[in-house]
């Protein structure tokens, strides 16, 4: 298993594409699938557009976030997100903030 993870917090993400431009600005990285919309139904009957960023392969193929996570950083999609919708960290410890947060749209991606 990875040991670390990015955590995307579905509920949050409000589909700005700010991680997008961070990755290909400040890490010239080229982002292949950037975005993936999904619409759901919430327990209420109201449908809501969610928006489920980056496939795993393309996070983990980053070099300037490898680098950073080798140096004890964190990825740079993470201080940019203004809805605070993305958290990255050990897999186990993500694992239990799901739990405890009680996050029923999280995206765990392994790093």
């Amino acid at each position: 298993m990875a040991k670390y993870g990015l955590l995307i917090d579905l509920d949050r993400c409000v589909g700005c594409k700010t991680h997008e431009i961070v990755c290909k600005k400040e890490g010239n990285e080229v982002v292949r699938q950037p975005l993936i919309t999904i619409s759901r139904t919430t327990d209420e009957g109201k449908k809501v557009m969610q928006y489920l960023p980056f496939v795993q392969a393309e996070c983990s193929k980053s070099k300037s976030c490898v680098k950073r996570v080798g140096h004890g950083q964190k990825p740079r999609c993470i201080a940019a997100c203004m809805a605070q919708a993305r958290r990255f960290g050990e897999v186990e410890e993500l694992l239990e903030y799901i739990r405890t947060k009680n996050m029923p749209h999280a995206y765990l991606m392994p790093f």
